[in-house]
C-alpha cells in the first residue's frame, strides 16, 4: 500500500481511529505498524478493557480469545491477527495475514502489506441500539448524580491533599527543566537558567516532605520504597545538572588554549576537572542505585513506563568513569616534551571495509609541544604508486577486487584494527619510508557527529556551509559533480573539511560539551579507532574498548560456575568498487535453540538495497565478501543464500586470529532484498545449569543496525538473564554482550 493510499483510507474517518494492538510475537513488525499508524495521527491501545470502542484491531500472537474482542469493536470495525504458519488460517475465526507467504523481508514492506489486508477486509460486528429512549434519559440522571458525588469528593480529596499537590507539581517542573537540559546542547546561559529552575522546583518539594512523609507511613512499605527511589533520582540528577554545569563552564573557559595548547590547559585546569567528575560520578552512582531499586517493580504500570527514560543513568556513570581514564591517557598522546608523528586513517563507510570503509586517503599528524603543529593529508593512490615490487594479497582481494597486488588502500582487511593498523604502517613505511608512533582512524559517521555539535561548519573552499543533516547529500553530489552549483572544479570534500574543522578549532568559540559527547559516541560506536606503539597507553585503549579489537569475554569457565562463551561479528567487505552502503539496510536476527546436550545458533541476516537501478558511484549492485565469526570450538551446519543452501566450495573457513571466520560471496542487487542464513553448534556442559554468553561485536562504519535475540527450548528454564526482555530487540550502535543462566526442567 502507498503513503497516498494509506492517507486515503484513513482520512475517511471523523475522527482519529482508534487501534488495538495485542501481542508482540514479532516485535519489528509491530514496530513499523505502530510508527505507520502514529505518523497518521491514529490512536493506539495496547490494553483490551469493557471501555474501550475501537475501529481496527491487529493481533500479533497466536490466541483464541477472540470473542472477548468482538464486543470491543465499533459498528464496521475490522480485525486481523498475524500468524508466521499458513496452518493456522483454518482454525482461527478473524481475517490472517501469514509471514511466511510474503516474499518480503522487509518490516516496512511487511508493514504496509499487513495494513492494506486489514483495510479491504469486511466488517466483523455491527452494534444494535442497548436501551430505550427512557432508559437512556434514567442513566443520564443517574450519571449526573454520580458525576456530583464524584465533583465532591473530588474537591474534598484536593483540601486534604494540598502537600501532595505541591509536592507533585514541583518535582514534576523540576523534571521538566532537567528533561529540557538532558542533551546540553543547548546555550550555556540558557543551561544555567534550567538549573536555577529545577533547583528552585526541588527547594520548594522538599519544604513539603516533612507533611507528605507521616501521612506515607500507614501504607505497605512498597509504596515508601518507590517514593525514595523517585525522590533519590530527581535530587541526584538535579545535582549532576548543576555540577555537570560548572564543569562546562571550567573546559568553555580555557578557549583557544583547550585546542592550542591541550598539554598546558590539562596541567592548569586537570584537578578541576578531575574534582567535577569525581563529584558526578558519585551522585550518578547514587543514581543508579535508586534505579536499579525501581527495576525490581517494573510489574507496577507507573514504574515501567517511567523506567525507559532512566535506563540511560548506568550507561552515563560508566562514560563518566571512563572520560575520567581517558584524561590520563592524553598526556601521554600529546606529550609536552618531544615529537610524536601518528597517521589518521580516513575511511569511507560508504564502501564498507572490515576496520570501517575504504581508505581513499590518509593524513599525517605531527604533535610537538603538547600540541598539533601539523596535519598534511594525502591521497592514497599516491603514496600506492610508490610501493616497489610485489606483495600478495588475500585471496578474496584478488579474487573479488581483480587485485594481483596488495596495497596501503586494502590494508584493513583484517577485522582486528591493531593488526591492520600494523599492516598500514607496514605499507607506509615501504611506500614512503616514514614510521609512526601510531595509527588512528576515523569514518564519515565521526564527520557528523562532530558537524552536529558544533552545528555546522563554514567550508571556505566551497564557500558554503556543511551541517550534519546535509553532510552525506552533499558528499554523494560532490563525487557526482553536483556539489554546490557554480563549482567548477572538483574537489575532495573530506579534504576541505578537515581543514575547515582545525580552523573551527583553533578559534576557540566551541561547545565543549557537544564536542565531548559527539568525541565519545564516535569512540563508543567504533567510528574512531586507536593503536600506538606505547603499550602501557595502548592497554589502557583496548580496556576501555576504543583500540576495535576483536573481543573475548574475560570469564572463564569451571567445573562449579560452567560457561557456554559464543560469539557471532559479521564482517562486511564492499568489493563492487563503488559506494553503494550509504543506500544498504540490514537486519539481525539470532535464535538459540537448546537440547540437552547441544546449542544451535542460528543467524539470520537480512539486506535490502535501496539504490537505484542506475549504475553510480553511489547505487548500483552491492558484492559484499561477507565473514560471519563463530568461536572456535563451533561447528557449521548449513549456510543459506535465501532458500538456496550454499555449497561447501563456495564457503570460506579460516581462523582469524582466536575465531573462525566463515567466508562467502554474496550480491543483492537495487530495489531487492536477501536474506542470509548461518546455522553452527556448541556443545552444552553436562551439568543441570549453565550461565550462556553471547558477545554480539559491531563492526566499525556500520550504524545502529536493529537486532533480535531469541531463544527456544523445552528442557531449560531461564534462571536470570542481563537484557530486559526476551525475545530481547535492540540496535547494534555498540557491542553487546547478552547473558542468560539456564537450568534444567525438572521432569
Amino acid at each position: 500500500m502507498t503513503e497516498k493510499q494509506l492517507h486515503m483510507v484513513l482520512e475517511e474517518f471523523e475522527h482519529a481511529p482508534r487501534f488495538l494492538i495485542l501481542g508482540n510475537d514479532f516485535p519489528i513488525l509491530t514496530q513499523k505498524v505502530i510508527e505507520i499508524l502514529n505518523d497518521r495521527g491514529c490512536r493506539i491501545l495496547y490494553k483490551a478493557t469493557k471501555q474501550s470502542s475501537i475501529d481496527y484491531c491487529i493481533i500479533f500472537k497466536k490466541t483464541k480469545k477472540t470473542d472477548k474482542i468482538l464486543p470491543l469493536l465499533k459498528p464496521g470495525g475490522k480485525a486481523l491477527i498475524v500468524v508466521d504458519e499458513q496452518t493456522e488460517e483454518n482454525r482461527l475465526p478473524f481475517p490472517v495475514f501469514t509471514i511466511a507467504a510474503t516474499k518480503s523481508f522487509s518490516g516496512e514492506t511487511l508493514a504496509r502489506s499487513l495494513l492494506q489486508k486489514l483495510f479491504a477486509g469486511s466488517p466483523l460486528v455491527s452494534a444494535t441500539p442497548s436501551s430505550s429512549t427512557t432508559q437512556s434519559k434514567k442513566n443520564k440522571r443517574r450519571s449526573h448524580k454520580l458525576f456530583r458525588l464524584f465533583m465532591t469528593i473530588l474537591l474534598l480529596f484536593f483540601l486534604i491533599s494540598i502537600p501532595f499537590v505541591v509536592f507533585a507539581g514541583a518535582t514534576l517542573y523540576t523534571v521538566y527543566q532537567l528533561q529540557t537540559i538532558r542533551s546540553f546542547d543547548v546555550p550555556l546561559e540558557a543551561q544555567q537558567d534550567h538549573v536555577t529552575k529545577a533547583k528552585t522546583g526541588l527547594l520548594i518539594a522538599q519544604y513539603t516532605l516533612p507533611v507528605i512523609k507521616p501521612i506515607l507511613a500507614p501504607f505497605p512499605p512498597v509504596l515508601m520504597t518507590l517514593f525514595d527511589a523517585s525522590w533519590g533520582i530527581v535530587t541526584n540528577l538535579t545535582t549532576i545538572s548543576d555540577e555537570a554545569l560548572g564543569l562546562e563552564r571550567i573546559v568553555a573557559s580555557g578557549g583557544k588554549e583547550l585546542f592550542n595548547d591541550p598539554s598546558g590547559y590539562l596541567s592548569t585546569h586537570m584537578p578541576d576537572i578531575t574534582s567535577k567528575l569525581t563529584s558526578i560520578e558519585r551522585y550518578l552512582e547514587n543514581a543508579e542505585i535508586s534505579y536499579l531499586t525501581l527495576t525490581r517493580y517494573k510489574q507496577y504500570p507507573l514504574v515501567s513506563r517511567a523506567l525507559p527514560s532512566l535506563e540511560t543513568i548506568p550507561a552515563l556513570r560508566r562514560a563518566v568513569e571512563k572520560t575520567k581514564q581517558a584524561l590520563m591517557i592524553i598526556p601521554a598522546l600529546l606529550p609536552s616534551e618531544g615529537e610524536k608523528k601518528y597517521v589518521l586513517l580516513l575511511q569511507n563507510n560508504f564502501e564498507l571495509r572490515p576496520t570501517g570503509g575504504f581508505i581513499g586517503s590518509f593524513a599525517i599528524l605531527t604533535v610537538t609541544k603538547g600540541r598539533i603543529a601539523d596535519i598534511t593529508i594525502h591521497d592514497v593512490y599516491e603514496a600506492d604508486g610508490q610501493l616497489k615490487g610485489k606483495v600478495d594479497p588475500p585471496v578474496p582481494i584478488e579474487r573479488y577486487l581483480h587485485q594481483p597486488n596488495w596495497y596501503l588502500r586494502d590494508s584493513n582487511w583484517n577485522p582486528d584494527f591493531a593488526f591492520s593498523a600494523n599492516q598500514a604502517e607496514w605499507f607506509l613505511q615501504k611506500e614512503l619510508g616514514k614510521q609512526f608512533d601510531g595509527v588512528f582512524a576515523i569514518d564519515l559517521y565521526f564527520l557528523q557527529y562532530l558537524l552536529r555539535a558544533l552545528g555546522g561548519v563554514y567550508v571556505p573552499d566551497y564557500q558554503a556551509s556543511v551541517t550534519a543533516d546535509d553532510f552525506f547529500l552533499k558528499l554523494q553530489a560532490d563525487h557526482q559533480e553536483e556539489f554546490f552549483p557554480g563549482s567548477s572544479k572538483k574537489r575532495d570534500l573530506i579534504t576541505a573539511l578537515v581543514s575547515a574543522l582545525r580552523i573551527t578549532f583553533t578559534e576557540g568559540k566551541l561547545p565543549p560539551l557537544p564536542l565531548l559527547k559527539a568525541l565519545y559516541q564516535s569512540l563508543e560506536e567504533k567510528h574512531l579507532l586507536f593503536y600506538l606503539h606505547d603499550t602501557n597507553v595502548q592497554n589502557r585503549i583496548e580496556q576501555l574498548g576504543w583500540g576495535g579489537r576483536l573481543v573475548t569475554p574475560a570469564t572463564q569457565t569451571t567445573a562449579a560456575n560452567p560457561y557456554v562463551h559464543d560469539y557471532t561479528m559479521l564482517v562486511e567487505s564492499n568489493v563492487g568498487v563503488n559506494k553503494v552502503n550509504y543506500q544498504i539496510r540490514r537486519e539481525l536476527f539470532t535464535t538459540i535453540t537448546l537440547s540437552e546436550q547441544l546449542l544451535t545458533h542460528t543467524v539470520l541476516l537480512y539486506y535490502k538495497n535501496e539504490s537505484g537501478k542506475n549504475d553510480s558511484l553511489f547505487s548500483g549492485r552491492y558484492a559484499n565478501y561477507l565473514r560471519i565469526l563463530i568461536p572456535t570450538d563451533a561447528q557449521l551446519s548449513q549456510a543459506k543464500d535465501g532458500d538456496t543452501v550454499i555449497p561447501r566450495d563456495q564457503i570460506t573457513i579460516d581462523q582469524l586470529n582466536d575465531k573462525q571466520s566463515v567466508g562467502m560471496f554474496i550480491e543483492v542487487v537495487p530495489q531487492e532484498e536477501k536474506k542470509i542464513t548461518i546455522m553452527y553448534t556448541i556443545p552444552l556442559p553436562r551439568t543441570k545449569e549453565f550461565t550462556y554468553q553471547l558477545m554480539l561485536q559491531k563492526q566499525p562504519g556500520t550504524d545502529r543496525d536493529p537486532f533480535v535475540f531469541k531463544l527456544d527450548s523445552t528442557i531449560w528454564n531461564v534462571r536470570s538473564s542481563n537484557v530486559s526482555s526476551l525475545p530481547y530487540l535492540s540496535d547494534l550502535k555498540t557491542d553487546r554482550l547478552i547473558s542468560v543462566d539456564f537450568e534444567q526442567k525438572i521432569r
